[in-house]
């Protein structure tokens, strides 16, 4: 029993636990339309999102990076949106966090998203998951493994018993390079194939298989 208490799952936020990618394109085409620019279609955000709202942003600005700063400053003070929201968990998947905490697993979520967007949304929709991570200044962004050894480390979770769990290339790596077990779900923001070709061996495309997956892990 005492190995099953330690047993830890890192989440990905944006296209893992929540869809939010109405409310992302909303707010980068209020930021686009503030500076005259042409609107992007969901798809094309969705293509832009893994890496953080700086390069969600710059590759939104159709070349006008030097608008970037400016641009930056302008979606932060609009994401995430304060009236009119649709983000909201994907199917399953607030039961199957609540499943994983009954059964003794510790619960984390890591993205690229702002800090302070990452806290208000874990407060809004998985207010039991106590560790959460966002992009912090002088903390290197995903895939880089630094502020996810920091939160395992602050969570006490150690690397034997911890699985990753997102929905992007970004996080298939960060989990190589981190060297944790990893499951990758398609439900979100890449296909079966995209992960496939980013490396992904465990692709969940239902909560109910990524439990049955994450409970295999050990």
């Amino acid at each position: 029993m005492k190995n099953d208490l330690c047993r830890s799952v890192v989440f990905d936020l944006d296209g893992t636990l929540l869809n939010t990618l109405a409310d992302l394109t909303r707010c980068v085409n209020e930021t686009l339309a503030h500076f005259a620019l042409p609107e992007r279609t969901p798809e094309q955000v969705r293509a832009a999102l893994g890496n953080g709202s700086r390069e969600l942003i710059r590759l939104s600005l159709s070349g006008r990076e030097e608008l970037l700063p400016e641009a930056l400053r302008f979606y932060r003070g609009i994401y995430p949106p304060k009236e009119g929201a649709k983000t909201a968990p994907y199917p399953g998947v607030v039961s199957l966090t609540e499943r994983l905490q009954r059964e003794g697993w510790r619960l984390a979520i890591l993205s690229n998203k702002p800090h302070g967007a990452v806290l208000s949304l874990r407060d809004a929709f998985f207010p039991s998951v106590r560790w959460a991570a966002g992009d912090r200044e002088g903390v290197p962004r995903k895939p880089d493994p630094a502020a996810l050894f920091a939160l395992m480390k602050e969570m006490g979770a150690v690397q034997e018993k911890t699985v990753y769990v997102g929905d992007s290339e970004v996080d298939v790596a960060l989990a190589k390079r981190a060297g944790l077990s990893c499951v990758a779900v398609c439900w979100g923001y890449r296909d079966r194939k995209e992960l496939e070709e980013a490396g992904a061996e465990k692709i969940a495309s239902d909560a109910a298989e990524l439990y049955r997956l994450l409970t295999a892990a050990f």
